[in-house]
């Protein structure tokens, strides 16, 4: 796996070009401007539409940033490859975050994802079930084969969603919690599948969920 060069420490947002496992990949990265290095990490997955420029920052400044204050520390969006987060260059370019994240970190790393992103949730449980200590996929639609989940993951979606019904989505939950999986989940009532700052307060109970000592 490729050495990643450093992260910076300087706090407030940074938008770069790396090059991770062997792929040329935009990404923003969020310093916080107290124990970045000392905290979990968050690894965001962007939404889809054409992915121009740092298209993963908007994600990092209308929710996930938000929502991690004083519960995560460094948070790091790229952008997708392909137009798609399952592909094997997206993996390969995700996997390799996330490694680097649990080295310059307190050794967790917090998978979360939206839309697009929440598909290349459940992709990666699939692909690497011990790469990250927790998932969030957020208004993402059901996985047609469901992975053996090891880690708590939580799902956060809305019975409004006019992109992705909820309905799927929750039967697949409750299977998975009923094989003995640790997932749990919140069906917010009414929301847009395109208010994504409306998912700050549920993301932030679900950090604090999934983080808390066992």
């Amino acid at each position: 796996m490729n050495t990643l060069p450093e992260f910076p420490t300087t706090p407030g947002y940074h938008d770069l070009t790396l090059d991770i496992a062997g792929h040329e990949v935009r990404l923003s990265v969020h310093v916080p401007s107290t124990d970045a290095y000392t905290q979990p990490a968050l690894l965001a997955l962007h939404y889809g539409g054409p992915p121009h420029g740092w298209y993963g920052r908007p994600l990092l400044e209308q929710l996930v940033v938000p929502a991690a204050e004083g519960v995560a520390g460094l948070a790091v969006a790229p952008v997708v490859l392909d137009g798609d987060w399952t592909t094997p260059a997206s993996t390969a370019v995700v996997l390799a975050l996330a490694h680097a994240l649990r080295a310059r970190s307190d050794g967790r790393c917090v998978l979360v994802g939206y839309s697009l992103g929440a598909i290349g949730c459940w992709h990666l449980l699939a692909e690497a079930p011990a790469a990250f200590d927790a998932v969030i996929p957020m208004a993402g639609r059901a996985p047609t084969s469901p992975p053996q989940v090891k880690v708590p993951v939580h799902a956060l979606h809305s019975s409004g969603d006019e992109l992705f019904p909820h309905a799927p989505l929750l039967e697949t939950l409750q299977g998975l919690a009923a094989a003995g999986c640790p997932v749990s989940w919140e069906i917010l009532p009414s929301l847009s599948h395109y208010a994504v700052g409306a998912f700050r307060e549920p993301l932030r109970e679900a950090l604090g969920r999934c983080l808390a000592p066992p």
